[in-house]
């Protein structure tokens, strides 16, 4: 299961018994905080730039937190963030 089929099934579940559930120790409270985490884990696109003057050599920066990459690393080295290189 991919995290956005699992937040799909969380936001379904949720809306189909909205109507009939009292929020219980902060159910509603722990569907948020659950739907934000799997969204966290979720790989993000580098931001792009070819640096010019330097053999059109191509600069990448962590779509989330803006840390400069360096290589084509699979996570972000300073916010931990997975980096889609696709």
């Amino acid at each position: 299961m991919t995290n956005q089929e699992a937040i799909r099934i969380l936001n379904e579940q949720r809306n189909k018994f909205m109507d009939e559930w009292v929020d219980f120790g902060g159910v509603n409270e722990a569907y948020d905080m659950a739907i934000a985490l799997l969204k966290e884990q979720e790989p993000i696109k580098p931001k792009s730039k070819v640096r010019h003057g330097e053999n059109g050599q191509i600069q990448h920066w962590c779509g989330n937190c803006m840390a400069m990459l360096h290589g084509k690393p699979k996570y972000c080295s300073n916010c931990g963030r997975q980096v889609k290189w696709e």
